[in-house]
């Protein structure tokens, strides 16, 4: 369940665009913010079905994920990066206004194409992602990176 999770996110969060002065604006590094991602997770209806003993080691599998979580856009690509791999997209804008960002993201897996829409908002200033490809992903809040490691990773792109 972690790997197909981890793979879900990985797909769904590398279809990110960068945007212009009157849109969403979402360019840079991101992390996972553990506490809200964490809090959501939590109120997803098998986390409910666990007692708190149950859900411990499910929550420590999660939060050791997502602390190794990294999600940086720039001009036309994103990239994120896991513990378990990194991979690099690039996407289709469908809408972009200043409150979200609907794309169109085309990928593969193996030898197979997908497309899925997914749609980006600012929740209490992290963002989020709802999706057809996952429905776990609306639980994740990315906050920014902090500038040391933008600026490592930036410097990394060259």
């Amino acid at each position: 369940m972690t790997r197909r999770l981890a793979l879900a996110t990985l797909i769904a969060l590398t279809t990110l665009p960068c945007f212009g002065a009157e849109t969403l604006k979402i360019k840079g590094t991101w992390i996972v913010d553990l506490e809200p991602t964490m809090a959501s997770l939590k109120t997803k209806p098998i986390a409910k079905k666990l007692t708190p003993e149950q859900y411990k080691p499910h929550a420590k599998v999660l939060r050791d994920l997502a602390k190794t979580m990294q999600l940086t856009i720039g001009d036309g690509t994103l990239t994120l990066k896991t513990s378990l791999r990194t991979q690099t997209m690039a996407t289709t804008v469908k809408e972009s206004t200043k409150d979200k960002v609907v794309l169109e993201a085309e990928y593969k897996a193996g030898r197979k194409v997908f497309k899925r829409t997914m749609t980006f908002t600012m929740v209490k200033a992290r963002l989020n992602v709802v999706t057809d490809l996952n429905p776990d992903l609306k639980h994740y809040f990315w906050k920014p990176a902090p500038e040391k490691m933008a600026k490592d990773d930036a410097g990394k792109d060259g």
